[in-house]
C-alpha cells in the first residue's frame, strides 16, 4: 500500500506520512530514521529528500547569484564542471533579472545530476557560479567561477548498504 500511495503525492506528504507512522521526522543523515522507514518506501524518500535538499539549496544559492548578476545578463549554475571537462556545461540552475526587475530562477537537470552521482558512487557535487553575457544573439560564459559552493547530495553511507 505505501509504494503505492508514495507514487500519488510530493515529498513533504510523504514525510509527514512517514512522521506519522516511525513516531519522529525521519533525516536523511540519520541511519535510525532510515532504517525505521518501511523498505517500501525508503528508496524513494531517500531519492525525493536528496532532491529536496538539493533544490532548497539551489533556491539559496539564487540570492548570491542575484548578487552578481549586476555585473552581467544571467548567471548559471553548473556541477561537477571544469575548464578541462571533456564534455559541455549543462546548467542545473539559470539566474537573473527581467526587465521589470523581477528574479527569474530556473533549476532543471537535478534528476540526471543526482542517479549520475549516484552511479559514481560521489555523494558530493561541486556548485561553481559563472557569470554569462549575451552578446549577438551569443551566449558566452566566463570559465572562472565567481564562487564556489560543495553540496552533499545524500550520505556516505548509502553506498556502502549496496556493497
Amino acid at each position: 500500500m505505501l509504494a503505492i500511495v508514495r507514487h500519488l503525492v510530493d515529498y513533504n506528504d510523504v514525510r509527514h506520512l512517514l512522521e506519522a507512522l516511525v513516531g519522529v521526522r525521519p533525516s536523511l543523515w540519520n541511519a535510525a530514521h532510515l532504517q525505521a522507514i518501511p523498505i517500501e518506501v525508503r528508496a524513494a524518500f531517500v531519492v525525493r529528500a536528496s532532491l529536496h535538499e538539493l533544490e532548497t539549496h539551489l533556491r539559496a544559492l539564487a540570492d548570491t547569484a542575484l548578487f552578481y548578476c549586476r555585473d552581467c545578463h544571467e548567471v548559471i549554475v553548473l556541477a561537477d564542471w571544469s575548464a578541462f571537462s571533456k564534455t559541455p556545461p549543462t546548467a542545473i540552475m539559470r539566474v537573473r533579472w527581467t526587465s521589470t526587475m523581477q528574479r527569474d530562477v530556473k533549476i532543471s537537470h537535478t534528476h540526471a545530476l543526482f542517479w549520475s552521482a549516484m552511479r559514481r558512487s560521489v555523494p558530493v557535487v561541486r556548485l561553481t557560479l559563472h557569470s554569462v553575457l549575451h552578446w549577438h544573439h551569443r551566449h558566452v560564459f566566463n570559465k572562472d567561477p565567481l564562487a564556489v559552493q560543495t553540496h552533499t547530495l545524500f550520505p556516505h553511507a548509502l553506498l556502502l548498504c549496496g556493497r
